[in-house]
């Protein structure tokens, strides 16, 4: 159903003398360090991308086990299917990345870091990223999303690799695992609109 950033902190430095009686004032300055939002976020919308980026770990860390050959309940029938181990762990294992990277990409509608392209990209770097398409990305990754787990969840027997023994221990775990995904398109959405009250 997938990470990997500059961001605005404040730092405090002392500037010249003030006037007599006054502290020194402390002045704002950029720097690559720290991991703070960018103004006008609100706190839920923050609180919403970080479940969006964690909601998927579950399922990835599960699926990346079956992957490297733990045992988690699949037959040996299930896992030939698969091609675990041979091509499927690979596969496995490289759509839990991706879905890692693109979960973690809505932290970039909440922090300053997802406003402008990385400096070390060539001709573009440093350059603010329009509102619009960027708002587009979102959505679309949101519907796509909603589709995959639409099909998921209808073909979820045959899916799941526990059509025989549905009411398991290990098909339960394995749908525990999967669960906390399903929050990812209704998420990404709300992050999506507070990223357009904020920007437009």
């Amino acid at each position: 159903m997938a990470s990997s950033v500059l961001v605005v902190s404040s730092v405090a430095t002392p500037d010249g003398p003030g006037e007599a009686g006054q502290e020194p004032t402390r002045a704002p300055v950029t720097s690559g360090r720290g991991f703070h939002p960018a103004p006008g976020t609100p706190r839920w919308a923050v609180i919403c991308a970080w479940v969006t980026a964690v909601c998927v770990l579950p399922s990835c860390a599960w699926r990346t086990a079956v992957g490297l050959g733990v045992q988690l309940g699949w037959s040996e029938a299930h896992l030939r299917l698969e091609q675990i181990p041979g091509d499927g762990t690979s596969y496995v294992i490289r759509l839990s990345g991706a879905t890692i990277a693109a979960a973690a990409l809505t932290l970039g509608l909440v922090y300053r870091w997802g406003e402008r392209v990385p400096a070390r990209v060539p001709l573009l770097g440093g350059r603010r990223l329009p509102v619009w398409p960027v708002a587009a990305v979102a959505v679309a990754g949101a519907i796509a999303v909603s589709g995959i787990v639409g099909l998921s969840i209808a073909h979820w027997s045959s899916v799941s690799g526990f059509s025989d023994r549905p009411t398991s221990g290990w098909a339960l775990l394995m749908a525990a695992c999967y669960a906390p995904a399903l929050l990812w398109p209704a998420l990404l959405l709300a992050v999506t609109f507070a990223y357009l009250r904020r920007r437009i």
